[in-house]
């Protein structure tokens, strides 16, 4: 079955999924309503709840399967009632959140709050930009008294306490906190490493197709099996001479950076090699994956983690 997260009227198929209506329950007093300002720290979901919106509904459901550690599907999304189950399709968690007759509120129909069969899922993918935009607005606008330099502050002395206590857990480890961007957003790098696959990393792989680009220009005459002089086909005075034993060239920027240059590409495709066997070992996946191979010893909760009175860090300007 297909997950559905819209918010408009687009639904899946639900056979089996028995709404529950009675004109009694439309009395909003008569149940518990849900106070965002107030459950959002301790979220329980129980048969009678009451939200304002449907995307309060949706959205606190999101975060009490987050903070419980399971991932949920919402199967039925529409005008008049919301479904959701665990992703587990052999787990009966389920809960049924219906439109009030005569009324814009919705109210928990129907819950099974029991997990069988499935496991915490430890990467739950909607742990999400929009999903923590969400939570932190929620927070700011609880507390209208805090600007965006409390807020900075905030969320670096916790940034710090984390790091206190990666140090204290593992004694003699330094602790370098750092996010870098690829296609799916920013990430630590230890899960990036995990991730990367072939010999090279890919913003490597993208300098050298830009050096085979340039490769056609010139023309190798080889001296032996790994010396050769290179030259321009158009302009005989741009001239070098290749050395792939030593992993030199006269151009000079292969030994500087360890990247064959459109010189040292042009001698070596003579020698029909690869030039990625000529790259140097810091760029290769196996050396980015032994930087971050090392263990990191399991932490405590946030009310362990020890007092920090560094500074926090400053804006980028």
């Amino acid at each position: 079955m297909q997950e559905d997260d819209s918010e408009e009227d687009v639904c899946a198929d639900s056979d089996g999924l028995d709404s529950i209506y009675e004109s009694d329950e439309d009395d909003v007093k008569k149940y518990p309503l849900f106070d965002p300002k107030k459950d959002s720290e301790k979220l329980e979901l129980k048969l009678g709840l009451v939200f304002s919106p449907k995307k309060e509904a949706k959205f606190t459901i999101e975060s009490y399967c987050i903070k419980e550690g399971r991932a949920v599907k919402f199967i039925k999304n529409d005008n008049i009632q919301l479904w959701a189950k665990c992703n587990d399709d052999n787990c009966s968690w389920k809960i049924h959140v219906a439109k009030m007759t005569n009324d814009n509120c919705w109210q928990v129909k129907n819950f099974d709050g029991c997990h069988s069969h499935c496991v915490r899922d430890l990467k739950n993918k909607r742990v999400n930009s929009t999903w923590l935009g969400k939570t932190f607005a929620k927070k700011i606008g609880t507390n209208p008294k805090l600007g965006h330099l409390e807020f900075r502050e905030e969320i670096s002395v916790m940034v710090q306490k984390y790091c206190a206590e990666l140090k204290r857990s593992d004694a003699g480890a330094t602790v370098v906190l750092k996010l870098t961007e690829d296609d799916e957003g920013p990430r630590f790098q230890r899960e990036r490493a995990e991730k990367l696959k072939g010999r090279l990393c890919s913003k490597i792989r993208d300098v050298l197709s830009k050096v085979y680009v340039e490769e056609i220009r010139y023309s190798p005459m080889k001296s032996d099996e790994m010396h050769y002089q290179i030259t321009r086909v158009d302009d005989r005075r741009d001239q070098h001479s290749v050395d792939l034993l030593n992993r030199s060239c006269s151009f000079r920027k292969y030994d500087l950076i360890g990247i064959p240059c459109k010189h040292d590409v042009c001698a070596i495709w003579c020698k029909q090699d690869d030039p990625e066997t000529y790259v140097h070992p810091y760029y290769l996946v196996q050396t980015y994956r032994r930087c971050y191979e090392a263990r990191i010893m399991p932490v405590n909760g946030p009310e362990l983690w020890p007092q920090c009175d560094l500074a926090p860090p400053l804006p980028l300007v």
